[in-house]
């Protein structure tokens, strides 16, 4: 059995490095500031997965900064973790937002379900839109409770 190694400040402070620099030169494309290829799709879904990248980040510098390195949970070192808390969060939500436009203004197409005993194609977008929907549904409640408690932690 190998044991594993915590990551160091640093590894930590370079993966929110990578993380940055993608949502930037994502953020900066879409505003046509840097060249970028064609996506195929609607320009602010690109800006939404910047702006995720973004986040996500600030929080991995977040956790460098406040000594929460590996899997360590938020609550550790004493230290207030709002911060952290907003960065997860406004992570999380940028997700939400863009499963949340494929679920309701996606373009119609054929969906197909793949599991490891069956094999299902659907030509009506109905099952499709169901399956992404219900999955848009749960992330805005989990998105909400985490909102809710993270609020109600900060006024205590």
């Amino acid at each position: 059995m190998s044991m594993q190694s915590q990551a160091s400040p640093h590894d930590v402070i370079r993966v929110g490095t990578a993380f940055s620099a993608v949502g930037c030169y994502l953020v900066l494309g879409t505003a046509s500031l840097v060249p970028m290829r064609e996506t195929g799709g609607p320009s602010f879904i690109v800006f939404g997965a910047g702006l995720a990248f973004l986040f996500a980040g600030l929080t991995c510098f977040v956790r460098a900064r406040n000594g929460l390195l590996h899997e360590q949970p938020v609550a550790l070192h004493g230290r207030r973790p709002s911060l952290h808390r907003a960065a997860v969060i406004a992570t999380a939500g940028t997700f939400v937002m863009i499963v949340a436009f494929a679920a309701i203004a996606a373009r119609p197409r054929d969906i197909g379900l793949s599991l490891p005993f069956a094999h299902m194609q659907t030509t009506g977008e109905t099952v499709g839109r169901t399956i992404v929907t219900l999955g848009a549904v749960i992330a805005w409640i989990v998105l909400i409770g985490w909102t809710v408690n993270a609020v109600r932690r900060l006024v205590r």
